[in-house]
């Protein structure tokens, strides 16, 4: 496989941005196209009215242009007025249909309480786009809670193959297998011994020790945390960290990446050639950061569309490294909340965090942290393999 680097996008703040963006419109109040940047700007700072003015006035100003319904709907959606999002959808439409529009009525028609349609126009957007993992996720999950499994599983195997390589079908696929009794064929997709490595890493001289290292990326880190957006009962998480150019980071990431490279050359002694499609011919490391304290943790989740997962521990509480329980544990295969309190059968493997060791697992492993119970930050940087589409 070979390692892409991602073309790093210019960062404007966003008030910033929403602030050009009105400045140009006063000298060129006809334009749709800076009414439609306008719109994406406030949309994504949560200031969805506005947004929705924005994207109004450009599907006025160049209605047989309007290419951002789907985006329009999405607003109307979190709005909580699913009826101007339908009618949203219906003038993006008119132009073309799409996935993501069709995922957008899906949506709506859920806030409708019309289940039967949304389920129609989620199957629409998958069809259109195999891929489209909020599609494939709003899909599935309801049927994720449901005690027979059956027609969970009878909807993942109906599904394109491009959506059954995905991690978020195969995580899907192995609750429904443990669910209608099929266990061995569960086991060999979820398997929370074989299909976990663990990692030490040894940084470059430059940096001294592990520890000095990993105090080195942790001022970074808590450097690198946005003021604007404090944190949530104890989680505070970065997607879009900043620290990734700090030297330590750097360094990080290329360790990383060697570790997950041995980790596809094991597959086949780990069993995964014969659940996972084969590993992409070329693929990026997408990283973000999270730090907890107190009660704080992620939530189960997968990281439906990547194809490795990784956590390298950076801060360490000593009430967690010392504690001889599960708080700050990394607990892989726990889903009981995510699938209304079953418990599959593979259960759960708590793997208690290492300051200096990193975690690996195929993505399709649902996975969360449990409380640290300290107000002492814990600190963790994710990394993941995501395939790079290729011709």
């Amino acid at each position: 496989m070979r390692w892409i680097e991602p073309e790093a996008e210019v960062s404007v703040p966003p008030g910033a941005q929403i602030s050009l963006l009105r400045q140009a419109i006063e000298k060129q109040p006809n334009n749709p196209a800076l009414h439609l940047r306008l719109g994406a700007a406030l949309a994504n700072c949560g200031r969805l009215g506005e947004a929705v003015d924005a994207y109004e006035t450009a599907a006025r100003q160049a209605p047989d242009e309007f290419a951002a319904g789907s985006k329009l709907a999405k607003c109307y959606v979190e709005l909580d007025r699913p009826e101007a999002a339908l009618d949203a959808c219906r003038r993006g439409e008119a132009r073309g249909p799409s996935a993501d529009l069709h995922f957008q009525k899906g949506r709506a028609l859920l806030t409708s309480r019309r289940p039967d349609d949304a389920r129609a126009a989620l199957r629409s957007a998958v069809k259109a786009n195999g891929t489209h993992i909020p599609a494939l996720r709003a899909l599935l999950a309801p049927l994720a809670r449901e005690p027979d499994g059956a027609e969970l599983l009878d909807v993942c195997d109906a599904l394109p193959r491009s959506s059954k390589d995905t991690a978020l079908v195969r995580a899907h696929r192995a609750i429904a297998l443990s669910r209608v009794g099929r266990s061995a064929e569960a086991l060999q997709i979820v398997d929370l011994d074989r299909h976990v490595a663990r990692v030490a890493f040894d940084p470059p001289a430059q940096f001294g020790a592990i520890d000095q290292f990993n105090l080195q990326l942790a001022d970074d880190i808590l450097a690198d945390r946005a003021p604007a957006k404090p944190a949530s009962e104890g989680l505070d998480y970065n997607p879009a960290p900043q620290f990734r150019r700090s030297e330590a980071f750097l360094a990080l990431r290329e360790f990383i990446k060697s570790a997950i490279d041995n980790f596809l050359d094991e597959a086949r002694g780990r069993g995964l050639d014969a659940v996972m499609p084969p590993p992409p011919k070329e693929g990026y490391l997408y990283e973000s950061s999270t730090v907890l304290r107190g009660p704080g943790h992620n939530g189960e989740h997968i990281h439906g569309n990547a194809y490795v997962s990784s956590v390298y521990h950076v801060l360490v509480p000593e009430s967690v490294s010392g504690a001889d329980d599960s708080r700050g544990a990394l607990a892989l295969g726990l889903c009981a909340s995510y699938t209304g309190g079953y418990t599959p059968c593979w259960g759960t493997r708590y793997i208690k965090p290492v300051a200096g060791s990193l975690v690996i697992f195929p993505s399709h492993i649902f996975h969360d942290v449990m409380p640290s119970r300290t107000q002492m930050p814990r600190i963790a940087v994710a990394a993941d393999l995501q395939p790079v589409a290729t011709g």
